[in-house]
C-alpha cells in the first residue's frame, strides 16, 4: 500500500510540475524589394529617383527580441549561446557571402533562436530592437565572443559597433555610398564603463500578424531608402551616404524607415508562406 501510495503521489507531483522551455527560431531574410539580396547584386527601382543599385553589404545585430501576445503582453525570447552568431542576448544577421561583398565573410546567418516558457501562449506579433546595447557597446572588439568580435562592425571604443551596416553604389554614385547605423554623441570612458551616448540609434521594431513557426521576417533595403535620393547625396557625408553624422541631412530618410525620428518604418514586414 505505501509504495502505492508513493508512486500515486509521484504522478501527481509530476502533473504539477511546470512545462520546460519552448525552443523558437525566427527566421529573418534579407531583401532589395522582393528580389533576395546577393553581393554585387543589381536592383533597379530604388529611391525617389528610382536608381539602380548595386548591393556590397547588409548585415546587422539585434537584441531585446520578444514574441507578443495577443494582448500586447511581449515576452523575452531568451537567446542561446551558440559561440558564433548569439552571445549575450546579441545576434548577428549576416545576409553577405563575402563573394563581391566589401570586409565580408563567407558565413551566413537568418535566423535567431532563443527559448521562451513553455504555456502554451498564442503569439501574435515581434518585437525587437536594433543594435547592440549600451552595456555591451564600448568594449574591446578584439576580446569579445563571436559575433561582437567582427571588426568590420566596430568603429571604436568610444563609438562602438555599426548596429547595421548597408553598403553599395548606384547609378548617380558609382564611387559607392555607406549606411552604417551607430550611436553618436558618446562620451565617457570605455574601460570604466561610464561611456554614454546622447543618441543611442537602436530603434525597436514592432510587427504584428506574426506566426513564429511559419513566417519570415523581411528587411528590405528598397524600404530602408524609399524616401532617400539615392543618386546624389550631400557634401557633408563622409562617404557618401549616411554613418550617423548628426545633421547629416542623408540620414534623416534613411533613419525614418527604420523608425528614428519617426512614428512608422518602413524597412520591416511580415511575410507568411505559400499555399
Amino acid at each position: 500500500m505505501l509504495r502505492t501510495a508513493v508512486a500515486a503521489l509521484a504522478v501527481t507531483l509530476a502533473g504539477c510540475a511546470p512545462p520546460g522551455p519552448r525552443s523558437v527560431v525566427l527566421t529573418f531574410s534579407g531583401r532589395v524589394n522582393d528580389m533576395p539580396f546577393a553581393c554585387g547584386g543589381t536592383y533597379t527601382g530604388i529611391g525617389t529617383t528610382g536608381t539602380t543599385l548595386t548591393s556590397l553589404d547588409f548585415r546587422l545585430y539585434v537584441h531585446d527580441v520578444a514574441l507578443v501576445t495577443a494582448d500586447g503582453t511581449a515576452v523575452p525570447v531568451t537567446i542561446e549561446e551558440d559561440g558564433t552568431w548569439q552571445t549575450q542576448g546579441v545576434v548577428l544577421l549576416d545576409f553577405e557571402n563575402g563573394h563581391g561583398c566589401e570586409d565580408g565573410t563567407v558565413p551566413m546567418n537568418f535566423v535567431v533562436r532563443g527559448t521562451v516558457p513553455g504555456d502554451g501562449a498564442r503569439y501574435t506579433g515581434v518585437q525587437f530592437r536594433i543594435g547592440v546595447p549600451q552595456s555591451l557597446d564600448h568594449l574591446n572588439a578584439d576580446t569579445q565572443p563571436s559575433p561582437l568580435n567582427v571588426t568590420s562592425l566596430f568603429w571604436n571604443w568610444t563609438s562602438g559597433y555599426t548596429f547595421l551596416r548597408i553598403d553599395g553604389r548606384t547609378t548617380g554614385a558609382p564611387a559607392g555610398f555607406r549606411f552604417h547605423l551607430g550611436a553618436t554623441g558618446c562620451t565617457g570612458d570605455p574601460l570604466a564603463g561610464t561611456t554614454t551616448c546622447a543618441n543611442p540609434n537602436t530603434p525597436q521594431i514592432t510587427l504584428t500578424g506574426y506566426d513564429v513557426d511559419h513566417d519570415t521576417i523581411v528587411i528590405d533595403q528598397a524600404g530602408i531608402f524609399v524616401g532617400s535620393d539615392m543618386d546624389h547625396f550631400s557634401a557633408t557625408s563622409g562617404a557618401g551616404g549616411c554613418q550617423s553624422e548628426v545633421g547629416n541631412p542623408d540620414c534623416v530618410p534613411m533613419f525614418a524607415a527604420i523608425g528614428l525620428g519617426a512614428t512608422t518604418q518602413t524597412a520591416f514586414h511580415v511575410v507568411h508562406p505559400g499555399p
